[in-house]
């Protein structure tokens, strides 16, 4: 067996210069890109953990292509008028129950098993909303279910529109796309239900949102398509998002965020997410992200940051984005068993305050990098991975110290 080759200290191995002195274009077929790699003496941006070369490979890096995070949110709840808010106690098994239970033109059929919501409705405690399919349920500008303090949202074989006055799908996330969201211990379950063009940039406005709801929260087997996010979670201990086909969000596919802990996001494909697919941010912990099919984000396919620690990211395969997995100030998290290539840019990266995590028996190929340690992450095991058609392997940078490499991959620098 090959022996570790332990990062940190005077002795730092490079590999023998490689005589090379011309531009390298280097084709990975992901989504058309093709990615420009230059050595020493060529011109071309420098993205933000770019350093001067050394001998043999190019540490120029093309930047991220669109921002790394969402554009930042007023932290303003969703109020729902005293006159949308469903009498406690309610059980609701129908959208004509639902008609009945509102204002006067609140719900209104359209005929052919199609309802439209006109105005927000709130479900407060004790309160239950409980529909089967199939129908169709237009939410109109304006127009969300919210489920507090206890109440219950369970919908199968649904499917939520979000749509403009005309009754038109509003592909665009403009203020006041519809929306549906569980807080304060309520309950949300979606089962088998097609989600469409949901959401906006706003507190709790996502698209299917859960923030401190209970843990018997579920998304399975639906598809989820063109929402802002397709499943954010918040301040959620335990819960579930199986199964799902999450395509095409506008900025992030599933997002854990904020304190989120005991998670399962297992099965999902994940597909066309505007910035990030699957996203473990601020204080994720002792989650499992298993199994999932996260491909063609426009800028990450798996993303762990802030303090989101001790989380198992096993068995999953992602393909033609900009960077595969990302760790960032995250720590004691297990990255096992992923297939990660194509992709443009790094494989798999580890950097900042990340230590003890482990990254063993994964596949990376067709990358400009395959892993990479930098910035200060330090006590991590690079294990019995593989390497397949990468234009460099392995790179750990001198201000990354005390990280391990085994067995060392040729072309690599530690």
């Amino acid at each position: 067996m090959t022996p570790p080759a332990t990062i940190g200290g005077p002795k730092v191995r490079r590999p023998v210069a490689l005589a090379l002195s011309i531009a390298l274009w280097v084709g990975l077929g992901v989504g058309g890109t093709l990615l420009y790699v230059t050595h020493r003496g060529s011109a071309a941006p420098k993205g933000p953990a770019s350093v001067a070369a050394s001998p043999g490979f190019s540490h120029v890096y093309p930047p991220d292509p669109v921002p790394f995070e969402r554009p930042a949110v007023a932290l303003t709840s969703p109020v729902v008028p005293a006159s949308q808010r469903l009498h406690r106690g309610l059980t609701i098994h129908s959208l004509t129950a639902l008609a009945r239970a509102t204002p006067t033109g609140t719900v209104v059929a359209e005929g052919s098993g199609t309802w439209r919501l006109t105005r927000p409705v709130e479900l407060p405690a004790t309160t239950s909303l409980s529909l089967r399919g199939p129908l169709r349920l237009e939410l109109a500008p304006g127009a969300f279910l919210i489920a507090e303090h206890g109440a219950a949202i369970r919908l199968q074989q649904l499917t939520v529109v979000g749509v403009d006055r005309a009754g038109r799908p509003q592909a665009h996330p403009t203020p006041g796309r519809g929306f549906i969201t569980a807080r304060s211990g309520a309950v949300l379950q979606l089962r088998a239900d097609r989600l469409i063009d949901l959401g906006h940039l706003g507190d709790q406005t996502y698209g299917v949102t859960a923030d401190g709801a209970s843990s018997a929260f579920l998304v399975a087997g639906c598809t989820i398509r063109g929402s802002f996010f397709g499943v954010y979670l918040a301040r959620l201990s335990g819960g579930t998002v199986s199964g799902n086909h999450v395509l095409d969000s506008v900025i992030y596919g599933i997002d854990p965020h904020t304190s989120d802990s005991h998670l399962r996001i297992v099965d999902n494909v994940v597909t066309g997410s505007g910035v990030h697919g699957i996203v473990l941010a601020d204080q994720v912990t002792n989650s499992v992200v298993s199994g999932n099919v996260v491909t063609r984000s426009r800028d990450h396919g798996i993303v762990i940051i802030t303090s989101s620690n001790d989380n198992v990211i096993r068995g999953n395969t992602v393909a033609a984005t900009f960077d595969g997995i990302v760790v960032k100030d995250s720590s004691g998290n297990q990255i096992v068993g992923n297939s990660v290539g194509p992709v443009a840019r790094f494989g798999i990266r580890i950097s900042g305050a990340s230590t003890g995590n482990q990254v063993l028996h994964n596949v990376v190929h067709h990358a400009l990098l395959g892993m990479y340690l930098y910035d200060g992450a330090t006590g991590n095991a690079v294990t019995a991975n593989r390497f397949a058609a990468n234009y460099e392997n392995v790179r750990v940078r001198r201000d990354a110290p005390g990280n391990t490499v085994t067995p060392t991959p040729p072309r690599s620098e530690l």
